[in-house]
């Protein structure tokens, strides 16, 4: 079984997903900003060193969250924190005040000083220990800091015992399996069965007031059980002092079967300490299960496998996004025509007071190793990620925006609205994940500091596929040239330009194949950065639909086809706040959505034989938060021989100031009589199938009971139940 590194994945869900991540292409140039891309506007943000020509200011060492604006009548706060360090963990004090935006933190920096100065106020105080990996915490409710003060704080004090009891969909107690690893050969030796092999469990506090998070811990791949109670997982209850039902304790848990196919998902709390227990409702289990269709590069490798993530949100804003950090994995070659079924049971109560709960699925479509001049091998792994959705009384409800582990990649400090035009209930999904050619929704971000006369200038690939998922996969496969001022770069990626001018990007991705046909995505980016308005414009999505509002790009005429796309100008911008002397303490960072111009092109596969498609912007689907402006084109005037019946749509955009995005999706879309002289024209009903497949993406060679998938003879996928 495969692992790979739990932290950092637990994070907020505005961060961006590291450069390291090839399959999401990020460029930088230039970049005398440390920080290269920032997507985490409209929140104030820590900007030490925010670049070479900016001042520098320095902080407390004892205070590593934003500096906040001097003040002559600060206080000093210390702490004398006594424990065990043979039996307990220190990891940090906050201190938090809700009129201040950032909390005060003090950790264990080895010399004994546990003080630091703030400004007078109504503090929460929250100490956070474990036992190896037990969470204690020890809480001062709202107290009154006036004048210098000193605080007596231990683990010893968190008296009250919060067991935590996971129970299994059928009702009974969740075991897990023992074992060890071999300290020698770092083999897992399995020496006896359980439910579940491995969890991974996330432990938070949060203050219902405001839905700040005040400490937590996680014990990721938990596999040395060591006795019988202890496979219950009750080395991960809570201990805590007495205090008030402000707070709220809650506990994640994410657990992978024996059989290594199946993840179990469960959310407890309480916001009463002396509850004794808290437990999950093993009714309330939500089977959810997703099919992924590999991408071309991914059928080529053998290694792949699935996890789940949940994105939780706190007043309708992206808080946290969590993972298991255990991929499922099958080294057995990976034969072209199966599919990928990923399965688990959510426990989860979707919506917990002001708490919700996005889900999704990642799959690792395959990876890639190259060696460095030392010899060693790096991996780079690529995924495709499915589209967050929530439950709402048993339906699946879709999100189709882009999202890296559940990490909404999009720059809004915000959840993105569901779109009345995107969004979806299951019931009217047709296909799987993986099957389209994707848009690049790619986003350009160009931004200025006070104290340059240059822009920093970036953009970032986000690939999309027509049921909203995100394909990190199509990294390896995705080239691109750049001009600057008209001359080509040799080294695009090590190039940074004197001063502003002229920027022409040409990104091209090829890890497509759709019915049979090789796919290409052409992205033509064009901006000048010596004017005012340099922000060339971004798809945001593409979806198809017939006329009963199935979401599916095969019609058998064009009058069944409608074709509905997003798009704008997201221009990125700062605001910067200064001290009295005039260092910068404070950044927001931010979007604004602004206007277009749109013309769309049909042509048959290949072609580049382009005609005029009309399209109509719905004002009453207009979104300025992720989405922009709405279009609308039916597909009953397409005319052509096309090859299978399939035809390419090319998306030109501009702004009143000269910039440009130029977009070829190919192929696009499929009508059946448009196919070419030569080929059978087909409709949609009586068509043979061509592919049966169960739910486990393994191929029938009969029909069986349950459900099938069938691939039809017009590329058409349907799901059929057989008695």
């Amino acid at each position: 079984m495969r692992q790979f590194s739990y932290y950092g994945m637990t994070a907020l869900l505005l961060l961006m997903m590291p450069a390291a991540i090839l399959a999401q292409t990020e460029v930088y140039c230039p970049s005398s900003n440390p920080h290269g891309l920032i997507v985490r506007p409209g929140v104030v943000e820590e900007i030490p060193n925010i670049g070479s020509k900016a001042p520098f200011w320095g902080s407390n060492k004892k205070r590593v969250s934003t500096p906040q604006k001097a003040s002559a009548n600060e206080v000093t706060v210390s702490f004398n924190v006594e424990y065990d360090p043979n039996v307990f963990n220190f990891y940090q004090i906050l201190l938090i005040d809700d009129n201040q935006p950032y909390p005060y933190s003090i950790y264990d920096e080895g010399d004994g000083d546990y003080s630091t100065s703030l400004v007078p106020g109504t503090y929460d105080i929250v100490a956070t220990f474990s036992k190896r990996p037990t969470p204690y915490y020890v809480i001062l409710e709202k107290v009154e800091i006036s004048e210098d003060s000193s605080f007596d704080i231990n683990p010893e004090m968190a008296t009250n015992h919060l067991k935590v009891v996971n129970y299994k969909p059928d009702g009974e107690l969740m075991k897990h399996g023992l074992g060890y690893r071999d300290s020698e050969t770092g083999e897992w030796i399995h020496t006896e069965d359980g439910d579940v092999i491995k969890t991974s469990v996330n432990c938070f506090v949060f203050l219902k007031e405001s839905g700040r998070r005040l400490g937590g811990n996680n014990v990721s791949f938990l596999m040395d059980m060591g006795n019988e109670d202890d496979r219950s997982l009750s080395l991960m209850d809570f201990h805590v002092n007495d205090v008030s039902d402000r707070f709220l304790f809650t506990q994640f848990r994410m657990s992978q079967s024996e059989d290594l196919n199946t993840f179990y998902v469960n959310y407890f709390s309480t916001d009463n300490v002396h509850a004794g227990i808290i437990e999950n409702n093993p009714s309330a289990y939500y089977l959810d299960e997703e099919v992924f269709e590999f991408s071309p590069d991914g059928k080529k490798n053998s290694y792949f496998g699935f996890f789940p993530f949940v994105s939780v949100l706190y007043d309708d804003k992206p808080f946290m996004a969590l993972n298991s950090g255990m991929v499922t994995d099958d080294h057995n070659e990976k034969k072209s025509d199966e599919l990928l079924l990923c399965k688990t049971y959510f426990n989860l109560p979707w919506q917990d007071n002001a708490f919700k709960f996005l889900v999704g699925f990642s799959v690792l479509d395959y990876m890639t190793y190259t060696e460095d001049q030392w010899g060693m091998l790096n991996e780079t792994d690529y995924y495709m990620h499915g589209a967050l959705h929530r439950i709402d009384n048993g339906q699946k409800e879709y999100l189709p925006i882009y999202n890296t582990y559940g990490s909404i990649a999009m720059p809004f400090n915000k959840i993105i609205p569901m779109h009345e035009g995107f969004s979806y209930k299951e019931d009217i999904k047709t296909g799987f994940y993986g099957l389209s050619c994707p848009i690049n929704a790619v986003l350009v971000q160009n931004l200025k500091y006070p104290w340059s006369d240059d822009i920093e200038t970036s953009w970032k690939s986000n690939y999309v596929g027509r049921l909203g998922e995100t394909r990190q996969c199509d990294g390896a496969s995705t080239m691109w040239k750049m001009k600057f001022n008209g001359e080509e770069i040799d080294d695009p990626s090590s190039w940074r330009p004197e001063s502003n001018g002229v920027y022409d990007y040409e990104i091209i991705n090829t890890n497509i194949v759709v019915d049979g046909l090789i796919g290409k995505n052409t992205t033509l980016l064009h901006y000048d950065l010596t004017k005012e308005k340099n922000t060339p414009p971004t798809m945001q999505m593409l979806m198809f639909k017939n006329k009963n509002g199935y979401i599916t790009d095969k019609f058998s005429t064009g009058a069944e086809g409608i074709m509905e796309f997003s798009a704008a100008v997201f221009d990125y911008n700062i605001d910067i706040f200064y001290d009295e002397e005039g260092n910068p303490i404070d950044a927001t960072y931010f979007y604004g959505c602004n206007p277009l111009n749109v013309a769309v092109e049909y042509s048959p596969y290949g072609k580049d034989d382009w005609n005029s498609m009309g399209i109509e912007e719905i004002p009453e689907l207009f979104s300025d938060q992720g989405w922009g402006y709405f279009y609308h084109a039916s597909l009953q005037d397409v005319q052509g021989e096309a090859e299978k019946g399939w035809f390419d749509v090319r998306f030109t955009m501009s702004d009143e100031a000269g910039n440009t995005h130029v977009q070829t999706v190919s192929p696009a879309f499929r009508i059946d009589e448009l196919v070419s002289v030569g080929v059978e024209s087909v409709n949609s009903e009586g068509l043979s199938v061509v592919g049966r497949y169960g739910l486990d993406g393994k191929q029938m060679n009969a029909p069986q009971k349950g459900i099938n998938i069938l691939h039809l003879q017009n590329g058409e996928v349907r799901k059929a139940f057989v008695r």
